[in-house]
């Protein structure tokens, strides 16, 4: 099959040259891209280009040899890099709905806010609801969710269009990672009389099942795909972008993790119990009482400038506390020990840079930024907060004798990212949403068995 490919490039895009030197070449290099996508295990397995026809397997074999102007993003696809948007990777779609057109035939059209109603379950999962009114909130969110994206879908084929918004994909994707992921953190890790591990462990076999049964799907959608000939080269690269952007995403956590753990396995005073007499309480402090409490917040060590670093590491609460949604306080004890041990005593760098470099040049950035009434900035890469967020939430369990629950959080956390990432290979929107629906629906009702004695 390769060999015809190859022939068939050579045909349509050098059908005039006789310089065997040239054809040799060519010939060699689309090989060389057949071989890297034909990987059984690289990221190329996300892209469905086994389920095109013969002309559009070439068009998109050229795209990625000729037309694409960053050649080395190619070749580098496996690394994973959050700060990559791979926006040069997407070809243009003879399909997509002309500009224009839906200001002039829906002008009342607006797209469902999936991230309001992640917000709104968020809020449901933090709140002192009852564990059975919750879990039936949340049961009800997903069923009107998926109702919204069908029937929204079917207006537009009433239209006679098909319409594709892979922003929903990405939206429901963290949507789903928001209600799992919030009820382990907040209903199960902090429920002392559930034995997490064993939660955990119960949602992991039901993740697994889940991938198994999409693997069959799988299967099943690409020989269909193939023998209906529905697919086109320019929308098996829009799946495949999409699923590249939010894997680098999530996955880029999962490094993070990785990174976290060595550290911790190269100096256990980091995974280690905390003392009892160095335990943290959630408690507000007077101003005047903070400096006292540097022997909680040291465990009994020293470092060099602590009250300089105090004074940093307050700022930055206060910055995540107003400007980051997060719920933490710049007196509070337990906030300013976690934000301060994983800025300054923590040495674990990501990219070759530590917490408190990050931290400090982006205190720079916001205070300059209030200076003059500007808009509060990110940080310089999507990776530095992925970084400083994951050892923040580290320092939090480790301050509440949660590492192991920490550590099996993660583990899962990964599973459910590679199942929620392979729907994307699915490479069918309805049958990419409905799949989504599924998922939540199963590992919500999984976890009501495993919560509500």
């Amino acid at each position: 099959m390769d060999r015809i490919l190859v022939e068939k490039y050579i045909e349509i895009y050098f059908p005039d040259i006789s310089d065997e030197n040239t054809i040799k070449n060519e010939r060699k290099k689309v090989r060389n891209l057949l071989a890297k996508l034909n990987k059984p295990e690289s990221v190329y397995k996300g892209l469905s280009f086994s389920c095109l026809n013969i002309s559009e397997q070439v068009r998109l074999l050229h795209f990625i040899l000729e037309e694409i102007d960053e050649r080395q993003i190619v070749s580098n696809l496996n690394k994973i890099d959050a700060d990559k948007d791979y926006c040069n990777l997407e070809m243009e779609n003879e399909d997509t709905v002309i500009e224009g057109f839906f200001e002039d035939e829906t002008p009342d059209f607006e797209p469902i806010d999936i991230n309001s109603m992640l917000i709104c379950c968020r809020k449901v999962i933090r709140s002192e609801l009852e564990a059975h009114l919750m879990l039936d909130y949340l049961k009800s969110s997903n069923e009107t969710l998926i109702q919204l994206l069908v029937d929204e879908i079917n207006s537009f084929y009433a239209m006679g269009l098909r319409f594709e918004n892979l922003t929903y994909i990405k939206e429901y994707v963290d949507y789903i990672i928001n209600d799992i992921m919030q009820l382990v953190v907040y209903k199960i890790i902090r429920n002392s009389d559930i034995d997490t591990l064993v939660v955990l462990q119960e949602l992991s076999k039901e993740v697994k099942k889940l991938t198994n049964e999409l693997d069959v799907k799988l299967d099943e959608k690409r020989r269909k795909q193939k023998n209906d000939d529905i697919l086109t080269a320019s929308q098996v690269m829009d799946y495949f972008v999409a699923y590249l952007k939010h894997r680098s995403r999530l996955k880029e956590e999962t490094d993070i993790y990785e990174e976290l753990k060595k550290e911790a396995e190269q100096f256990p005073e980091l995974s280690d119990l905390v003392k009892e007499e160095y335990i943290a309480e959630k408690v507000l402090l007077p101003e005047e009482d903070i400096i006292k409490y540097k022997e909680i917040i040291m465990e009994g060590d020293s470092i060099y400038r602590f009250k300089e670093k105090l004074s940093i590491t307050r700022r930055f609460v206060d910055i995540m506390r107003d400007y980051g949604g997060r719920q933490c306080y710049s007196n509070c004890l337990q906030d300013l020990k976690v934000y301060f041990r994983e800025i300054y005593i923590s040495k674990a760098t990501y990219r070759r840079l530590q917490a408190h470099k990050i931290v400090e040049d982006y205190i720079e950035k916001v205070d300059m930024a209030v200076e003059k009434n500007e808009t509060i900035p990110e940080f310089d890469k999507k990776s530095q907060y992925l970084f400083v967020r994951e050892k923040i939430s580290r320092g939090y369990f480790r301050e509440k004798g949660l590492l192991a629950d920490y550590y099996a959080k993660i583990t899962f956390t990964s599973e459910l990212h590679d199942l929620l990432l392979k729907i994307y290979w699915l490479c069918d929107f309805e049958d990419a949403l409905v799949s989504l629906y599924k998922v939540n629906a199963n590992l919500l009702e999984k976890m009501r068995k495993l919560v509500i004695i």
